[in-house]
């Protein structure tokens, strides 16, 4: 019969065996599952999908591909024709974007008060005509008009005044008018002006 004093100090020797393997993987677990993570293929990322397919997105920021017009010059004559928005008998410049759609139109230049004077003429106020389309997200839609006027008195060089038409701002600046010896009248062919375009919205 087997001795009961050596089951013992087996069954003793078997647990102390377990409990120093266990000690072991605890103490290594870390280093165990980190190691077998890291053999682990590194897979690519899938982007997310877009989770409003049908959502029309925001139109592309709009940019002038000209801001600055200097009249009498930059602008095509109408001679008697509709360029744009305007007609007839002076020059028109196009506001286009980046892209070549056309935004709005500058017309150089509408009158009140002409008189001859000599082999010249003469008038009381100056204006200049404006345009611009009326949605940002369409730049070919319906334009809004709108006018920047000057009385002969305000006709002096660095004067200048503002309006807003559909989505376009439009700054006139005078540079240059001779005011005739007539009360209230300047010469027209006398006139030099910049108009100045950015995007209100």
């Amino acid at each position: 019969m087997a001795d009961p004093n050596n089951r013992t100090a087996l069954w003793i020797a078997v647990i102390a065996l377990v409990g120093t393997l266990g000690a072991a993987v605890i103490t290594n677990w870390t280093n165990i599952f980190h190691s077998q993570a890291s053999t682990s293929p590194n897979l690519p990322v899938q982007p997310s999908p877009d989770p409003h397919p049908d959502v029309p997105k925001p139109p592309p920021q709009l940019q002038l591909a000209k801001d600055s017009f200097e009249f009498p010059g930059d602008g095509q004559k109408n001679q008697n024709q509709t360029i744009g928005d305007f007609c007839c008998t002076g020059e028109t410049a196009t506001v286009q974007t980046n892209m070549g759609s056309a935004l709005g139109y500058i017309y150089f230049y509408d009158f009140r008060g002409g008189i001859n004077v000599g082999n010249s003429s003469a008038a009381e106020d100056f204006s200049v005509q404006v345009s611009g389309a009326r949605d940002p997200g369409k730049p070919n839609s319906e334009h809004v008009r709108s006018s920047i006027l000057f009385q002969a008195s305000e006709m002096t060089p660095g004067t200048q005044k503002q309006t807003t038409a559909g989505i376009l701002r439009f700054t006139a600046t005078i540079e240059g008018a001779n005011i005739t010896n007539i009360p209230g009248k300047y010469m027209m062919d006398s006139v030099r002006c910049r108009v100045d375009v950015e995007i209100s919205h």
